[in-house]
């Protein structure tokens, strides 16, 4: 998100002073994009190199290890930039994995191979922390991203794996980890496993209108939010939730208006969630009859008691709309508020589909 937001650079600054801290950080929201948005100016704000090791696609033990080493080895060559007069660091802190500079036509290559003997909890282990010792051969500040790691703890073959992220978490001196995943009970439970002292979990809720209006507070005299008015805050909060991405889009906006009236963030609003049919109409597409009817009235009829027969769907037994609302949280369609109410968990979808499905 370019430019200068008034929510995300707060959980920004926040996160990057553990990074400077020295510091390992797991971090949660109900909102998957802000994420990886706040991971990355992190990083960029913190001065220090990243390796980024994603785990969305580890379908086994042999896949996260393939993952690991291809992260690892694109990082040495092109993150640390590895040369000759450094290409002794590197053999003597991947010893382990007798690494391989392979020269070709196409370029410089690094190769690592899997050590005889060990678990594969091990060799990632191993892995990463080879990593860190060659980090402070080379006084590189590093920070690894491990993104969807709450994967890792789904595959029954890496039941040991929590001891050895402890291990690393502990002994790595030159790298700084942020971990985070999109299925947030899930990363809650990964976390449970790994928590220690040096691992700081943020989570980052959505703000309601008295946060947005001290964060405004904090500003100083010269910022451009210090022109919003509580009412346009107001405005903004009904439409985005307090969703953190839409909140600073919409945010932003009026800062850059010399007028503004409701309508013209609802016509902004509008657009925005408009810009999102194509992905919207996929993810419909995707669901069950029952799941389309659920989503539909639930967007329609947000509550705190959706298996209330009152609050039901007329043409809908209790047991099915149960268990498909019940599918759209697990789907993350759906999530329950800090009020207690159920409904969609992208205000752009609920927007989308009361105003422009209906249009």
């Amino acid at each position: 998100m370019p430019g200068k937001s008034l929510i995300l650079d707060h959980h920004i600054n926040e996160c990057t002073k553990k990074i400077k801290q020295g510091q390992h950080v797991l971090l949660t929201t109900q909102d998957d994009e802000a994420l990886r948005v706040i991971s990355s100016k992190t990083i960029d704000e913190a001065k220090v190199l990243h390796c980024k090791i994603n785990f969305a696609l580890a379908g086994s033990p042999e896949s996260v290890i393939k993952i690991v080493f291809n992260r690892i080895e694109n990082f040495i060559l092109n993150g640390l930039s590895i040369t000759k007069k450094s290409t002794e660091k590197l053999l003597k802190s991947f010893a382990l994995f007798t690494p391989e500079i392979i020269l070709s036509a196409s370029g410089t290559r690094i190769k690592l191979h899997e050590p005889t003997g060990y678990s594969i909890e091990k060799t990632i282990e191993c892995a990463l922390l080879a990593l860190d010792d060659l980090s402070k051969q080379l006084n590189k500040k590093v920070c690894v991203t491990l993104e969807e790691f709450q994967i890792l703890f789904g595959l029954k073959e890496l039941d040991g794996l929590a001891d050895n992220l402890k291990k690393i978490l502990k002994k790595s001196t030159r790298i700084q980890f942020i971990l985070f995943g999109s299925e947030k009970d899930k990363v809650l439970e990964a976390y449970g496993l790994i928590k220690n002292d040096q691992l700081h979990k943020l989570t980052f809720n959505r703000p309601k209108s008295a946060d947005l209006a001290r964060l405004i507070d904090n500003q100083p005299k010269e910022s451009k939010f210090k022109n919003i008015k509580k009412s346009q805050l107001q405005s903004v909060m009904n439409l985005t939730q307090g969703h953190l991405l839409y909140t600073d889009i919409l945010i932003n906006h009026i800062t850059k208006q010399n007028k503004f009236t409701d309508a013209d963030l609802t016509v902004y609003w509008h657009e925005l969630a408009l810009s999102k049919q194509h992905e919207i109409n996929k993810q419909l597409l995707s669901l069950s009859n029952n799941q389309k009817i659920a989503i539909n009235h639930l967007a329609q009829n947000p509550t705190n008691q959706p298996f209330n027969v009152r609050n039901m769907p007329i043409h809908m037994n209790a047991a099915s709309y149960m268990q498909a609302v019940k599918k759209l949280i697990k789907l993350d369609l759906l999530h329950v508020d800090y009020l207690d109410i159920y409904r969609l968990k992208d205000p752009t979808y609920e927007y989308y589909l009361n105003h422009i499905l209906k249009m």
